[in-house]
């Protein structure tokens, strides 16, 4: 018995047991030996329930569990067992981080697609060319980046883009065009190849069109695409399509019905659903490049359960990457007053991170760069006093470090 502590306890015996409770109570914060004593007293006299320890060592909730704790501050959940240790590591292995990019050049008003270049380039999608100060847009620019986010080149493409991505066969663009005629609207879709030893290195007079090597026409938009296997992959409204890397020849389509984004990892397709209604989380589905499902999983915490008072279809996935066997799906705000998340999970559907943006604010576009998780943020400004819109703020790159 350490000294004194017989004549301490005999001095606090005529404490009562609620005066005695506080002045334990102070001491375990005060010290941590004393807590730690009290902490396997207590445990001796009140194990935990087994049911409690099933479910604080559930595979599907522990992740989420520690999703709650703070990587700096909460190391201690890692001296809880082995499962939590090794739980605790894949949390922090890879923490994202918002960070400052580069500012763009001062010709990328409205930057929406982002993709990386092969040569260590990016691009950039200028929602609205520069020329068009009255009247419809006729085309996008292209901007192609440098790692300071500086225009080295551009591509003017003549029709609106509405996605591209880059592969080993090159740049491929999604795009539309649409006329009016005797009042009645007729568009055109098509898919366009280019090759990078045909996109400058230094910027040249507008005049000087870097040349489309490859195009097909669509009989639909493609608002996804995506490359693996020696083809472009594009997804319509309910279908996918395969098309030839170098010819955009289509080989191969299937069916899958209503869908939201898409990506392509390990010779395998990723495809993020709505939720069916607003109880219910996203669900991704992955596909062989051959049509057949393999296997699906729900994301974790997604999905408009949050919002009990929102309509299915008003919260629903908006863009899916992957980038090092991590998948990365954003959302939709269905309002200004609303956040979006990003969700952060394994390639067999662990949830590691939940990233919330800021009211109104969500991320179409994302592409892996430098390092970093780059994201065009859009904010919803919402009504005004009066029930009109705002005009929206300027379109900006962000950016996440611990890709």
């Amino acid at each position: 018995m350490p000294p004194n502590l017989g004549r301490f306890a005999e001095r606090l015996t005529c404490l009562s047991h609620a005066e005695l409770v506080v002045l334990a109570a102070r001491g375990c914060v005060a010290d941590e030996l004393a807590r730690r004593e009290a902490d396997r007293l207590i445990a001796a006299r009140q194990p935990t329930p087994p049911w409690i320890v099933d479910v604080l060592m559930h595979r599907d909730l522990l992740p989420q569990f520690l999703l709650c704790l703070d990587p700096h501050k909460d190391g201690a959940a890692a001296r809880v067992c082995r499962e939590w240790a090794r739980a605790w590591a894949v949390r922090t292995r890879r923490v994202l981080r918002w960070t400052e990019p580069p500012v763009l050049d001062n010709e990328i008003k409205e930057p929406t697609c982002l993709t990386a270049l092969p040569d260590g380039r990016l691009a950039i999608l200028n929602d609205v060319h520069p020329d068009a100060e009255d009247g419809p847009v006729a085309g996008n620019d292209i901007h192609i980046v440098n790692s300071n986010f500086q225009r080295v080149a551009t591509i003017y493409v003549d029709q609106a883009v509405v996605a591209m991505v880059a592969g080993d066969g090159g740049l491929y663009v999604s795009t539309y065009r649409s006329e009016f005629g005797h009042g009645v609207a007729q568009f055109e879709y098509h898919l366009l190849r280019y090759e990078y030893r045909s996109i400058p290195s230094l910027l040249l007079p507008t005049s000087n069109l870097v040349p489309v090597k490859a195009r097909a026409e669509l009989h639909k938009m493609m608002s996804y695409l995506a490359v693996g296997d020696g083809a472009v992959w594009c997804m319509g409204e309910t279908r996918v399509y395969r098309f030839d890397q170098s010819t955009l020849e289509c080989s191969f389509e299937f069916e899958i019905g209503r869908t939201s984004a898409m990506a392509v990892h390990a010779n395998e397709l990723y495809i993020a659903f709505p939720a069916a209604d607003v109880l219910q989380p996203y669900t991704i589905k992955v596909y062989s490049f051959g049509g057949q499902l393999i296997r699906s999983f729900p994301v974790p915490s997604s999905g408009t359960q949050r919002d009990i008072q929102l309509q299915p279809g008003e919260r629903e996935p908006l863009e899916l990457f992957i980038a090092r066997d991590r998948l990365y799906l954003s959302e939709t705000v269905p309002a200004a007053d609303f956040r979006s998340e990003i969700f952060v999970l394994t390639t067999e559907g662990a949830l590691l991170d939940k990233i919330v943006s800021g009211d109104g604010e969500f991320f179409p576009h994302m592409c892996a760069f430098d390092d970093k998780l780059l994201l065009t943020k859009v904010t919803d400004p919402g009504p005004d006093d009066d029930g009109a819109s705002y005009e929206h703020p300027p379109n900006v790159v962000v950016a996440l470090s611990g890709l």
